[in-house]
């Protein structure tokens, strides 16, 4: 900043982007600027007026009679800023001519992200305590269908659990499993470009908190209830998480810290497990075509207790021939359904 009644501002931000344009400003800021931005560096000269704002004539309807004697018109002037330049962000770019409010509907600006500089996401996996691969998932496509399989995936990797005190001294429980995600650079007409630049590939540990964590925790603004963090080469859950708990957490009021306890055994891990087996139950049930997963219907609800349990066999002899009674039941008209039922206690409708 100069001498010159701050005609020339340099400014640094954190985030690296590039951009110029010519600013013309509006009612409140009468001066047209110049604005280069380079990197972290911003700088804008304050310049005469050599472009007008945006002014558009706006009849008020609202105006009261008296209102309108006092000022001897019934209009206003609508004035908005209009901007000439082109600017680059993230791959992004933005070219700007001419009105600039704010709104999507009347800005005059063109924008793209430079296939180039994009990367295309193509792979999600899981994998066990051990790190070794558990489940993966190719491109992001398949729909609904392929986000419930994603679900029923990470439902069932195994997980590890942690107790933690929070910055109060209120012991809670965290579960966790490691996510790995992968990208290649390059979409549309560059999609080549993976083939000379190596894949970009995050592995992260998802922690699930049993309830909220932190100083906003039970007011309107509300705790952390989980998040993801990266992980290092070739470390474990508990390396992973011991190394978060180490950390300097950020709520919207102040910094805490929060105090790693121990990990949990491993059969109290498999008895959370089988708490959570009824709803897997309920997805196998629907993929045999058994039942909707979105049904209300109390039926439905029985036929998992029935069909299923925390060991995952089937139901053998008495509660196998009252599926297939249940089955066979009105509500459960179906050719598929009675097929069910015939191979469930092996007799004919």
């Amino acid at each position: 900043m100069n001498k010159d009644g701050n005609r020339l501002t340099v400014t640094t931000s954190k985030t690296r982007w590039w951009g110029c344009w010519l600013s013309s400003g509006d009612d409140e800021n009468p001066h047209n600027s110049l604005t280069v931005i380079a990197g972290r560096y911003h700088v804008s000269l304050r310049l005469p007026r050599i472009i007008p704002p945006y002014r558009e004539k706006v009849v008020a309807r609202y105006w009261d009679a008296a209102t309108i004697a006092r000022l001897g018109r019934d209009w206003y002037w609508h004035t908005d800023r209009r901007e000439f330049g082109v600017s680059l962000m993230d791959g992004h770019l933005s070219v700007r001519y001419g009105r600039q409010a704010d709104d999507s509907k009347t800005d005059r600006q063109w924008g793209c992200f430079l296939p180039w500089t994009q990367w295309r996401f193509v792979r999600f996996s899981l994998y066990d305590l051990a790190g070794q691969h558990f489940w993966t998932r190719l491109n992001d496509r398949g729909g609904v269908k392929g986000w419930e399989e994603q679900r029923d995936a990470v439902a069932r990797v195994p997980k590890a659990r942690f107790m933690f005190d929070d910055f109060d001294g209120k012991r809670i429980e965290a579960t966790t499993h490691i996510e790995e995600r992968e990208w290649t650079l390059g979409t549309g007409w560059c999609s080549w470009l993976r083939f000379f630049t190596p894949n970009k590939v995050r592995r992260s540990l998802d922690i699930a908190f049993s309830e909220e964590v932190g100083p906003e925790k039970g007011s309107w603004k509300g705790g952390t209830t989980g998040h993801s963090i990266d992980m290092l080469p070739g470390e474990s859950h508990e390396a992973a998480f011991r190394r978060y708990c180490e950390q300097d957490h950020h709520s919207k009021s102040r910094r805490f810290r929060i105090r790693f306890v121990a990990r949990l055994a491993v059969e109290q891990d498999r008895a959370r497990r089988e708490k959570r087996e009824p709803h897997r139950a309920l997805l196998a049930l629907q993929k045999d075509g058994y039942v909707d997963v979105n049904s209300d219907d109390d039926h439905a609800q029985h036929l998992i207790v029935l069909r299923w349990t925390p060991k995952r066999v089937w139901i053998e002899s008495e509660k196998n021939r009252e599926l297939a009674r249940m089955l066979r039941e009105g509500a459960y008209v179906g050719h598929h359904l009675y097929a069910a039922a015939d191979a469930l206690d092996g007799g004919e409708r």
